[in-house]
């Protein structure tokens, strides 16, 4: 009996170790400052290096740059949407090309907005998607239109609750050129850098008015897995299984594996997995860990 106690009392210890090794590795203190991308010409504060991805819709000569950071129960998420260099394939069944002038105007119009000007001098506009108020997330938007590099740069915070002081110090720190003495956003963080422990036990999430704020979490952003030239050359299919930690600092911990597949499937769904941004579970103003399963599915069409 006792060393049945003792072996327990163990795992719960390596657990406890795996868990607090992968926060550490994966979380940063929440510092604001000015981040730049010299490749795509821009410079934005954030709390955290940020997470960077791209992708680029062929068809649509569409182009877009996102950045994603993590602090305090809010995701704030930059994306660049600009021209790509090559025209649409021959292969594409509809074919078009992204025109920045022709996006923003198409918002204003839809959204009935009024365009303003920013600190950085570009047309604005702003709202509030309702979509995310269901799961106690709320989502304000800012899209600029960067004329004079025909792009549109949009910035997004998805949150427990709104704070003024925040989005001021995000979104009117926007230039759209690169600051000097700002910090290289480079290749960015390899997946989202959650909160320190520390902070990620507090409530800093709740509002006044609700002592004992509760939520589910909240994803942001998952992208699909690729598919390699080595399975679409060996005609393999299906789906690959994982089970997900979505930890309460806000970061991915560990991936298990529940059905995988050969010729690097498994990998490139576990690279995907790894890039989730979401914003984690809260039960009575403190936020929790949870296991979540996701199948990513390979069918060559």
């Amino acid at each position: 009996m006792i060393n049945r106690i003792i072996l327990q009392c163990c795992a719960l210890l390596v657990i406890a170790i795996g868990v607090s090794a992968q926060t550490s590795e994966y979380s940063a203190p929440i510092n604001w400052q000015m981040y730049s991308d010299v490749d795509n010409g821009f410079s934005v504060s954030f709390p955290k290096l940020p997470m960077h991805r791209f992708a680029a819709d062929l068809c649509k000569r569409l182009e877009t740059n996102s950045y994603f950071a993590y602090a305090a129960d809010a995701v704030y998420r930059v994306q660049v949407l600009q021209r790509g260099k090559e025209k649409p394939p021959h292969w594409c069944s509809s074919k078009s090309e992204f025109e920045s002038k022709e996006f923003f105007a198409d918002l204003i119009e839809e959204r009935n907005l009024t365009a303003d000007t920013s600190i950085a001098g570009l047309p604005r506009v702003s709202f509030t998607d309702k979509r995310f108020t269901v799961t106690n997330t709320n989502l304000s938007t800012w899209v600029f239109h960067d004329l004079t590099n025909r792009r549109i740069i949009e910035l997004s915070i998805f949150s427990r609750s709104s704070s003024e002081s925040k989005e001021r110090v995000f979104v009117d720190s926007l230039s759209p050129a690169v600051k000097p003495n700002s910090l290289e956003i480079g290749s960015g963080a390899k997946q989202i850098l959650g909160d320190p422990i520390a902070v990620a036990n507090t409530s800093s999430g709740q509002t006044s008015d609700s002592p004992t704020a509760t939520g589910p979490y909240q994803t942001v952003f998952q992208p699909p897995a690729r598919y390699t030239d080595e399975a679409r050359n060996r005609n393999t299919e299906g789906a690959v299984r994982l089970k997900i930690t979505l930890l309460a600092s806000g970061t991915v911990g560990n991936i298990t594996v529940v059905n995988e597949l050969p010729n690097g499937l498994t990998d490139q769904a576990i690279k995907a997995a790894r890039s989730i941004v979401f914003i984690p579970k809260k039960v009575n103003g403190v936020n929790v860990t949870v296991v979540v399963t996701r199948e990513y599915t390979f069918s060559i069409y």
